[in-house]
């Protein structure tokens, strides 16, 4: 190859690799403007799929949230009741094993499933606990609050009466400002004026003879003899003589006995006589009238 011919073919060289270049360059369905926009685009839109995320999670937090609180009130105050109906006794127990005997008339209500973390209990009428030991244990009443920590004790609270009797351990009795505590064979009473008045030469015979069906009364009016009369038996009785309702009474009485046979025990013990008015009502009046 001669010399000239040599120059004339590097002289060449670039045409072909423009020629090589132009036929090798990639060709793009897209152009590059719309590649740049698609990716602003995409990173435009990043941050609402982030909020959509955050806004679900929200949603199932409070979800959670309100299943909690719905499921802790729910536990928190139900209740389990107890109503005891005149002429019937009855016992309960307690989540923690304490038990409790129903006196005739007698309404008991408590929350079972707060109970590890609340010991209390509502009661109007009469009832005998038999508190097993742990932390502080309530009874409240409309007439006062009994609080114990492990022991067995009797509340009566009944219209405007409140007496509370110890049988073991000891008890603290609330009423308004006023308070006592009691111990083994002490009561305590609420008086007319609404002070506590303890005693300590307690009958406890007298206070829970009711669970074994005996009924105790020491100078007890008349009133009152009749009043638990008429809870154990269901019946209506009238005193016919006011003056007669305030009439002392000490004897006993068993609720296993017939009703007319217990009217017939008291009423000659008292001078008095009782008629039968119809099928569950009785009155009782002077024996000379």
């Amino acid at each position: 190859m001669s010399t000239n011919q040599h120059i004339k073919d590097e002289h060449k060289l670039p045409e072909d690799w423009e020629k090589v270049a132009r036929h090798s360059e990639p060709q793009f369905s897209r152009s590059k403007d719309d590649v740049w926009n698609d990716m602003v685009a995409q990173i435009h839109e990043q941050p609402k799929e982030s909020k959509v995320i955050q806004l679900r999670w929200f949603k199932y937090a409070a979800a959670a949230v309100v299943l909690l609180l719905s499921t802790t009130a729910f536990l928190r105050f139900y209740t389990e009741s107890v109503s005891i109906p005149a002429g019937l006794h009855g016992s309960v127990s307690l989540p923690d094993g304490s038990t409790v005997e129903l006196n005739a008339a007698t309404e008991l209500s408590f929350h079972p499933f707060w109970w590890q973390f609340d010991r209390s209990v509502k009661m109007e009428g009469e009832a005998f606990f038999n508190v097993k030991k742990g932390s502080s244990f309530l009874v409240l009443s409309k007439n006062g609050t009994t609080t114990v920590l492990g022991t067995s004790f009797n509340v009566n609270s009944r219209e405007d009466g409140y007496t509370v009797f110890c049988k073991s351990g000891k008890v603290s009795v609330q009423h308004e400002t006023s308070e006592v505590v009691i111990t083994y064979n002490e009561s305590a009473q609420l008086k007319a004026n609404g002070e506590l008045e303890k005693r300590t030469d307690a009958n406890g015979s007298e206070f829970i003879g009711w669970i074994d069906n005996q009924f105790i009364f020491n100078a007890k009016s008349l009133r009152d003899v009749t009043r638990e009369i008429e809870l154990q038996y269901d019946i209506d009785l009238n005193i016919v003589e006011d003056d007669v309702a305030d009439w002392k009474f000490t004897g006993a009485f068993n609720r296993s006995d017939d009703v007319k046979e217990t009217l017939e025990v008291i009423s000659i013990s008292m001078g008095l006589k009782f008629e039968q008015n119809s099928d569950r009502s009785y009155s009782v009046r002077k024996q000379n009238h």
